[in-house]
């Protein structure tokens, strides 16, 4: 075909391309852009226990029935228990514990309420509370964010710094990803300079390549740069034959118009390959 449209032209291309199906490990970190190449399941609950949502106290419900302003419950406040704690003491009726902002409730409590809403005797270690609470009152269940076995992000997916937060979340370091393509970029020109050389006559500096390439990493692939050839079809042929085992695609730029210079028409020759199209309307 000789000229097509612009959308036949991917259609055509994306009906050639070879799905890649080589996995890798990555540390989580080094997982970034990468695209995930299993499920992921959640090895744990989250929160991984009964948790306090605020600063305050926690106790049994039960034992506020009645309160009011003219007529507070009073509590015996037994302990404290910190995030990063552990406590699951035995309460007895009218016994509570000052709890803080992510701290696990014991197993005996069933309710938490914010430390504003009372009045707390420290010297006494005596709690008022002037309100009934209800069963399970500002009280965050195991597992009520994610249970185990619940999928958490698809296979398939672009990994990006929110999946990285979550796997951290979840205790994971490393994930299965698919390997990103090794993709090279040649320039084909005699007149062709790589920026930072001297300019001599008749020579240009060749932005195309770094102009590809950078899009390349913009996209997250490996691009391979090659330095600029000159215009010798034998040449560009055979070091295309050779390159093309160590990467997964190759770009070309320049060399492909109708002047005798322009080289890539019979390097297609050489290489026995197969021109798909020529030019995009």
């Amino acid at each position: 075909m000789e000229k097509i449209s612009l959308e036949l032209a991917l259609e055509t291309l994306l009906n050639k391309v070879n799905i890649l199906k080589e996995f890798e490990e990555k540390n989580i970190l080094d997982s970034l852009g990468f695209v995930l190449g299993e499920d992921i399941l959640s090895p744990l609950n989250n929160p991984p226990f009964n948790r306090s949502p605020l600063d305050g106290f926690t106790f049994n419900s039960f034992d506020t029935i009645g309160a009011s302003k003219d007529n507070p419950a009073i509590f015996l406040v037994k302990s404290e228990i910190f995030a990063g704690g552990y406590c699951d003491d035995k309460i007895n009726k009218n016994e509570a514990f000052r709890i803080m902002t992510g701290a696990p409730i014991p197993s005996s409590c069933n309710c938490v309420i914010k430390q504003e809403e009372v009045h707390f005797d420290e010297k006494t270690n005596t709690l008022k509370i002037y309100r009934e609470l209800k069963n399970h009152e500002n009280f965050c269940f195991e597992g009520e964010d994610l249970k185990i076995g619940e999928l958490v992000v698809k296979k398939g997916e672009v990994i990006t710094y929110n999946h990285i937060g979550v796997f951290a979340s979840l205790g994971i370091d490393k994930v299965k990803v698919l390997r990103k393509p090794k993709i090279g970029v040649l320039s084909l020109g005699s007149e062709l300079l790589m920026p930072g050389e001297l300019l001599e006559n008749g020579k240009i500096y060749n932005s195309n390549l770094f102009t590809l390439i950078s899009k390349l990493k913009f996209l997250g692939i490996d691009g391979v740069m090659y330095p600029p050839m000159s215009d010798d079809p034998t040449l560009v042929s055979q070091f295309i034959e050779k390159e093309l085992k160590n990467i997964d695609l190759l770009i070309t730029t320049g060399g492909v118009s109708v002047g005798k210079k322009d080289i890539m028409h019979d390097v297609i020759k050489e290489l026995k390959a197969n021109r798909l199209f020529w030019k995009i309307d």
